[in-house]
C-alpha cells in the first residue's frame, strides 16, 4: 500500500473524495430536479421534415426525470457501499466531520480523542480510503501511461 500511495497525488486525493461527499449530501437533501415539458405552441415557418421520426417534449421531460433520479439514487447508493467498507474508525470520523456536518474539524478531533496532529493525519488516511473505495483517486502526472513510470 505505501508504494500505491506514492504515485497518488494525496491533495487531490482528498479534494476529490471531499467534493464526492459534498455532491452525496447535496443529492440526499436536494428535491430531484424536475423539468416540465413546454405547452404553448411554437410557430414556424420551416417546412416539417420527412424523416418519420417522433419527437415529443413530454416524453424528453419524463425520460430526464426519471434517468437524474436514477442517478441520483445510483449515487448515493455507491458513496454509502464505499463507506461501509472503510474500517469503522474511518467511517465515525467522515460521518462526524463531513456527513453530519454538525461539528468542526477540533470539535471532531476532541469527540474522538485525538490530538489535532493526529487526527489530520487520520482524516487525510479516511479520505484516501474513501476515494479508493470509489474509484476517484488522482495519481501524479508521470503515470499517465497505463498506470507505467515512464520517466
Amino acid at each position: 500500500m505505501q508504494s500505491l500511495l506514492k504515485d497518488i497525488d494525496t491533495d487531490k486525493t482528498v479534494e476529490a473524495a471531499k467534493e464526492a461527499l459534498e455532491k452525496y449530501q447535496y443529492y440526499r437533501l436536494s428535491v430531484p430536479n424536475v423539468r416540465e415539458p413546454k405547452i404553448t405552441p411554437a410557430y414556424c415557418l420551416a417546412p416539417a421534415s420527412n424523416t418519420n421520426e417522433f419527437h415529443s417534449d413530454t416524453e424528453d421531460c419524463a425520460v430526464y426525470n426519471v434517468d437524474s433520479l436514477v442517478y441520483r439514487e445510483k449515487y448515493i447508493d455507491r458513496v454509502n457501499t464505499a463507506i461501509q467498507r472503510l474500517k469503522v474508525e474511518h467511517q465515525r470520523l467522515i460521518r462526524e466531520r463531513f456527513l453530519l456536518e454538525a461539528d468542526s474539524n477540533l470539535q471532531v478531533s476532541m469527540k474522538m480523542n485525538y490530538s489535532e496532529r493526529n487526527y489530520y493525519r487520520k482524516q487525510e488516511k479516511a479520505l484516501i480510503c474513501l476515494a479508493f473505495a470509489l474509484r476517484i483517486e488522482v495519481y501524479e502526472e508521470e503515470w499517465q501511461t497505463f498506470g507505467r513510470n515512464m520517466a
